[in-house]
């Protein structure tokens, strides 16, 4: 069986870090046309940041698994959301939004970000996934191989 090369653990967690700033760098400069479009939209993208910036936080401070399932999920549901903008529209607002896919070349910037976030997610969880599996069964391997 082949292993799977894992990333550095630092160099994951700074780029995943770089990501979700990102991701909030791109939301924060949609601010103003979201309050454009409507007040919620406008809310919902400042929270977007909030959430973004705990990404970037919990990168820094947490070296456990969990933040990797956090930034698994922000991208996922991120990629979702914009492709339900994209696609339906949004609701209550004073004009039309779907369909406009490529309107400015900043417009695939958040769904590229986000798919980048989550792909970086899931090689880190399966990687550590296979070391976990691996380490355990070295030990049992060594364990019925040094037998008393």
């Amino acid at each position: 069986m082949s292993r799977m090369v894992r990333p550095s653990p630092d160099i994951a967690r700074g780029a995943g870090a770089g990501l979700f700033f990102l991701t909030a760098g791109i939301h924060f400069l949609s601010l103003p046309e979201g309050f454009h479009l409507g007040a919620y939209v406008g809310v919902f993208l400042l929270l977007s940041c909030v959430i973004d910036f705990a990404g970037v936080v919990g990168f820094m401070a947490e070296p456990r698994a969990r933040i990797w399932w956090y930034a698994l999920v922000n991208g996922v549901l991120t990629i979702i959301a914009w492709l339900l903008t994209q696609s339906v529209g949004l609701p209550v607002t004073s004009e039309p939004v779907s369909g406009r896919w490529t309107r400015y070349p900043s417009d695939l910037a958040l769904p590229f970000v986000s798919a980048s976030l989550a792909l970086l997610s899931v090689w880190v969880l399966i990687s550590r996934a296979y070391s976990s599996a691996d380490d355990a069964l070295s030990q049992a391997r060594e364990r019925l191989l040094h037998r008393p």
